[in-house]
């Protein structure tokens, strides 16, 4: 039997590297060639099992899917709960909340064991000891971490345990209650959001507007406005019918601020806008301690700021309002520990700089990618940067010290072919493995078949297979 192949048609360029995640300092891919996930930190690379998918990672763990089942990995890529559960939550406290085949929800530990049994038809994660569960009845209470039921269930809705106390509700009253289920705050109001720095903001049902309560529900900035958010550093962002949006204090002060967009105080600044200003940044009595205005500006990352001109150039300042780097370039990105990332499109050049590094150790450096560094090109991922091809798919991964985690520019060869009703695929880095694989597998397949075959592979012709009866 004479077979005549040329599979130069038939091949395919595709990328190695697909389904990338990275989070926690850990980059998660998916390998064409091995054909398994992998994770690496950018210097060690670890294998998992060859599962369907794998997540980013959240607190040590990942979710993992094989036989369209999920269950977890912990960053050496061993599976620490098997692939049982319909569904998966994170870590918290612990434990993670999962779903059986029958749709209802119970929590594994971080040692794959079924601590608290698979037996609600929803919850929530756990906080500060106490996770909410939804009964067959659709009401709401808590559990503790043993699995048992410390609050029970009656609730129309049950939040989140924080600093002690949770929000309620029944019959579309909020109140809050303490971790003995003992009610500390009357179910009365039409809303009630998360207490922070020790009030909660409320919402009169009658009057429709909101005010502040402590957390014995006495009733500290009386309800008169239409819309407020919580307290940070001392300060919230209110609005009332007359004025735009502004700050007042824990006493209810309010500070200078008729602003068409307030943002909540951070690291002792906020960012406030006006129509004809544009943006910039004010402290607690409302000055702008000097500060500019910019077309935008993004939050203090610590000592430091990302703003924008109105030319859409980008720089960086300070809180005194110093531009500690130019508005020069046409991207910044500022990470949390000073480290900054400064794009110039022009001689297509990333520049590293660590601006709380002394001068005297401080040394700026570049990186010049192959691609375009145009800013729809790349985005920021946790604590890395990563670069788009014209596609948006990933590229390749820096860290905010310049160096380079992984490169995702790798192709590899692949095939797939049907030779005597048997089908097989065929990967390889070089297209010369491939021929070679190919070539190997054919004579395999026509030897098994005691039928040689004659078959032209990458340009040339060759025979393979033999008759056992004519063997020597």
């Amino acid at each position: 039997m004479e077979d005549i192949f040329n599979i130069d048609d038939k091949i395919e360029h595709i990328r190695r590297y697909k389904g990338t995640k990275y989070r926690e300092g850990l980059l998660v891919f998916y390998d064409n060639l091995d054909k398994v996930w992998k994770i690496t930190d950018g210097v060690n690379e670890r294998r998992t099992k060859n599962y369907q998918c794998v997540d980013g990672f959240f607190n040590g763990f990942a979710t993992v899917r094989e036989n369209n089942k999920l269950g977890f990995i912990n960053t050496l890529g061993e599976e620490v709960v098997p692939c049982k559960y319909q569904f998966c939550k994170k870590f918290e406290e612990g434990l993670a909340a999962v779903k059986n085949e029958k749709d209802l929800w119970g929590f594994v530990n971080q040692q794959g064991e079924e601590v608290i049994r698979c037996q609600y038809p929803e919850v929530y994660d756990f906080s500060e000891g106490l996770a909410s569960v939804m009964d067959y009845s659709g009401f709401w209470g808590f559990i503790d971490q043993t699995g048992k039921e410390v609050i029970p269930c009656y609730y129309s809705f049950a939040g989140n345990f924080h600093d002690g106390i949770a929000i309620v509700g029944r019959d579309e009253r909020y109140g809050v209650i303490d971790k003995h289920g003992e009610t500390i705050v009357q179910r009365e109001y039409e809303s009630i959001q998360v207490i922070s720095e020790d009030l909660m903001a409320v919402k009169d049902p009658d009057t429709n507007r909101w005010g502040y309560i402590d957390r014995t529900g006495e009733i500290k900035i009386p309800c008169d406005y239409f819309r407020c958010n919580s307290f940070h550093d001392g300060m919230a962002v209110v609005r009332d019918y007359v004025n735009g949006y502004g700050y007042i204090n824990k006493a209810g002060k309010r500070i200078r601020g008729n602003y068409a967009e307030a943002h909540d105080f951070h690291e002792g600044m906020a960012k406030v806008f006006d129509h004809d200003l544009g943006m910039t940044f004010i402290n607690k009595d409302g000055s702008s301690n000097g500060i500019a205005w910019y077309k935008s500006v993004e939050n203090f990352k610590g000592d430091f700021a990302v703003v924008i001109t109105d030319s859409w150039k980008y720089g960086v300042i300070d809180k005194t309002g110093k531009l500690v780097v130019p508005c020069d370039y046409d991207s910044i990105f500022l990470f949390p520990d000073g480290k900054v990332v400064k794009v110039d499109e022009k001689s297509n050049r990333l520049y590293f700089d660590d601006l709380k590094a002394i001068p005297e150790t401080r040394c700026e450096k570049y990186y010049s990618p192959e691609y375009s560094v145009y800013h729809n090109n790349f985005s920021l991922s946790s604590d890395c940067v990563v670069f788009y091809d014209t596609d948006r798919i990933e590229q390749e991964y820096i860290n905010s010290s310049g160096n380079v985690i992984m490169n995702l520019e790798e192709k590899i060869y692949r095939i797939t072919l049907t030779f005597r009703g048997i089908t097989q695929e065929f990967r390889a880095k070089t297209k010369e493995e491939l021929e070679k694989q190919v070539l190997a597998w054919i004579g395999k397949v026509a030897t098994s078949q005691s039928t040689p075959v004659t078959s032209a592979v990458g340009g040339y012709t060759k025979t393979l297979g033999e008759h056992p009866q004519t063997k020597q």
